[in-house]
């Protein structure tokens, strides 16, 4: 089957953090958070909002893995799938990967995600490869 790699970005319009288990008294640099997100897709074959919730452990590097629902027009398709994120923080630099999750969609991908500096107003740069 082919396969077509879209490349574009998006922008996180929102972020919250709350404590998820409280830091253990013997491993106090450990915490475990939820975060929330909402992003912007903008770009004309990937055009919509994500909201995601991911969990992160935070010792020195973040380590991250959450859903995000993507909804809105997809390769000129309206619709939504949900993608699984794996990725790390690491001094505000985010990298990490993604799949469409099979059971959420009619189209399977995977790809990548990075911005250099989380928090502020830079998009992050994504890809999404996908089977057509």
């Amino acid at each position: 089957m082919p396969t077509r790699t879209l490349t574009s970005s998006f922008l996180t319009t929102s972020w919250s953090e709350t404590e998820a288990i409280p830091p253990l008294a013997d491993q106090s640099s450990v915490h475990i958070k939820l975060g929330t997100e909402e992003a912007k897709f903008s770009d004309p074959e990937w055009n919509g909002t994500g909201l995601g919730q991911a969990g992160t452990s935070e010792p020195s590097v973040w380590h991250i893995v959450g859903h995000m629902l993507f909804k809105g027009e997809f390769l000129g398709k309206k619709g939504s799938f949900v993608v699984q994120a794996l990725s790390t923080y690491n001094h505000g630099k985010v990298k990490g990967t993604w799949t469409i999750l099979s059971d959420s969609a009619t189209i399977k991908g995977h790809g990548k995600f990075h911005v250099d500096q989380a928090g502020g107003s830079e998009p992050t740069e994504c890809e999404l490869t996908v089977e057509s």
